[in-house]
């Protein structure tokens, strides 16, 4: 995929996720707010325990700031795209 079409789709998920987040009243993202975002896109992630333990790894590297929410998002986007094989 193009860099270009990357970044959009990154923009489209991070605007979908903080629409999510502001709907919960939540300042960080989590577990169910990752799902709910990829799910209202159709782009839904099975919620199996290796799932959800990768996206929480995601998660605890961004509230620590290893990560941005952008490669926290490319993480989560290659989960989906592995879990579609």
């Amino acid at each position: 995929m193009p860099n270009s079409n990357l970044d959009e789709l990154v923009k489209i998920i991070t605007n979908t996720l903080n629409k999510v987040m502001k709907d919960a009243q939540h300042l960080m993202p989590t577990l169910n707010d990752i799902y709910d975002t990829f799910n209202k896109l159709h782009l839904r992630i099975e919620r199996t325990n290796d799932h959800s333990y990768q996206i929480i790894q995601s998660l605890k590297h961004l509230s620590s700031k290893k990560i941005s929410k952008r490669d926290m998002i490319i993480q989560i986007l290659k989960l989906y795209l592995d879990s579609q094989r």
